[in-house]
């Protein structure tokens, strides 16, 4: 997700917001997650951003019925929680999951918290505002939260990197995928998709 630099954050401690325990009326911004110690604005996407994930969705879901798997993807519609130096809420653009971590994620929270099972595959289409937190924060969160693979999506440089856990689930692996060339996913070792389709490259 695109994040915007707000000039305000509400305070409000991770078990609050978790639980609820909020007046969203004091929220003043349609659009929030939190982070560090409290809630912060966040912004909307660009209207390709949106695209590029909503037709990576759609490919992914049909991908999961041919091979059989219980899993389900979804666009901006789960958070996960995430923790280095500080406790944070990223709403990934596309994100992976279990049949069995979507159940256990409650009907109003919408978070896959860390005591759920880690996603399979989480992704992030590039924004200018976001680009060092995409390239460089998000993968060291994801990694440390167990994400199976972390995919960004630059549209602008026509390049997509993919971080994927080894077998072992001790590292992971990194490739840079450039305009032409075929993206692998360890999740979906048989998926022939390219760089330039999935960024809707006419």
């Amino acid at each position: 997700m695109n994040i915007a630099v707000s000039p305000q954050t509400i305070p409000m401690s991770w078990q609050d917001y978790l639980a609820r325990n909020y007046d969203r009326t004091q929220i003043p911004w349609p659009r929030y997650r939190y982070s560090g110690t409290g809630v912060v604005e966040v912004s909307g996407e660009a209207l390709r951003n949106v695209d590029i994930a909503d037709e990576l969705r759609d490919l992914l879901r049909d991908e999961i019925k041919r091979l059989g798997h219980r899993w389900n993807c979804y666009t901006n519609s789960f958070s996960l929680e995430v923790e280095l130096s500080e406790k944070e809420e990223r709403i990934p653009d596309l994100m992976v999951i279990t049949s069995a971590t979507h159940g256990m994620i409650g009907n109003e929270s919408r978070i896959v918290t860390r005591d759920m099972p880690a996603p399979i595959l989480v992704v992030e289409v590039v924004s200018p505002s976001s680009l060092k937190e995409d390239l460089e924060t998000k993968p060291f969160e994801y990694m440390h939260r167990s994400v199976g693979e972390y995919v960004s999506i630059d549209w602008r440089k026509e390049t997509v990197q993919v971080w994927s856990r080894t077998e072992d689930g001790k590292n992971y692996n990194f490739c840079e995928y450039r305009s032409g060339e075929r993206v692998q996913f360890n999740s979906f070792p048989a998926l022939v998709i390219t760089v330039d389709s999935m960024i809707l490259k006419s």
